[in-house]
């Protein structure tokens, strides 16, 4: 994956969505009241959204966001006002983890999930390259995400970027219900920068006060964005024995290639829509003595936000 040399810009806001300043759809459904101290911060949802232009105002989908306790603002003039506050709670799957509607990304969080054998998972971290850390006191998740360009777009606009990513703060109740409740910085520029944050919560076990801290670390790349990826297969000459060719429309969540038995090395070129060309030698030896590797590509949506698919190399049904 190239990587550019690129320039920090730094937070473009602090997006805090206040119900009334947004868009109000009717019906919504309330939760009872309770103490909101109770609830843990247990990290961030990241969305890759477009940012609003000036005088725009900033809207979302209202579907699936409930009231859930009241959160207070000083307004000049009219002293402090509350506000119901709302929350979008998510839903969790074995197949796909955490979604939020409505709300797609990333996420970088570690919510307590209850199996079916009464057992306790740690889980949310969606992030590429991803590494939770779970013991003891302290807990700690960190992975990379990888963006580019919209699609169409040669370079970065030079009075900002149209898209930055809003890192929504994810919260978990007492009963294990996960949610975000829309409040979260935003972030943009060229890659090359990382947000952390670190926070410590408390509960009562058996009698006991126990504190946990949960740190967490995300790294924004820049990539330039997939136009096809070549595979090609040399023999112990270096000459090509086979050669196969994925446009990245083609490319699926994952996609096999089988090795050639006269093939001693492969050569996977990544060519980009702005000519740049990324290459990784692959020995057959080592393919093999792993059972098939892995190689991981980013494709880029017509918004410019990457997502993972794995070129399986050397143990799939993909005739080459």
């Amino acid at each position: 994956m190239k990587r550019h040399k690129k320039q920090f810009i730094g937070i473009l806001a602090a997006l805090l969505v206040l119900a009334g300043l947004v868009d109000a759809t009717g019906g919504r459904l309330a939760r009872p009241e309770r103490d909101l101290r109770e609830d843990r911060w247990v990290g961030f949802h990241l969305v890759w959204e477009r940012l609003p232009g000036e005088g725009e105002e900033v809207t979302r989908d209202g579907e699936g966001w409930v009231e859930y306790g009241s959160q207070t603002m000083d307004v000049d003039g009219l002293g402090s006002i509350s506000f119901p506050r709302e929350i979008l709670i998510g839903q969790y799957s074995r197949e796909e983890g955490f979604t939020f509607r409505g709300l797609e990304g990333y996420n970088a969080f570690l919510a307590q999930v209850e199996q079916e054998d009464g057992s306790t998972l740690l889980t949310g971290n969606t992030l590429m390259h991803g590494n939770t850390s779970v013991g003891g006191d302290k807990n700690s998740i960190s992975g990379t995400i990888y963006y580019g360009l919209p699609l169409g777009e040669t370079a970065w606009p030079e009075d900002g970027p149209t898209y930055a990513w809003r890192a929504y703060n994810v919260f978990q109740m007492p009963d294990s219900t996960v949610y975000l409740d829309g409040s979260g910085n935003s972030y943009g520029g060229q890659g090359g920068m990382a947000i952390t944050s670190e926070r410590s919560s408390t509960e009562t076990v058996n009698g006991e006060e126990k504190t946990t801290s949960l740190s967490v670390e995300v790294s924004f790349e820049v990539v330039s964005r997939l136009k096809e990826v070549g595979i090609k297969q040399f023999d112990a000459s270096d000459q090509i024995v086979a050669e196969t060719v994925f446009g990245a429309d083609e490319l699926e969540e994952e996609t096999a290639v089988s090795l050639s038995e006269e093939a001693q090395w492969l050569l996977v070129e990544e060519r980009c829509e702005d000519g740049t060309v990324k290459r990784t030698v692959y020995s057959t030896e080592e393919v093999l003595q792993a059972g098939g590797l892995a190689h991981t590509l980013v494709i880029l949506d017509s918004r410019g936000m990457g997502q993972a698919c794995i070129l399986w190399l050397g143990n799939g049904e993909q005739e080459v």
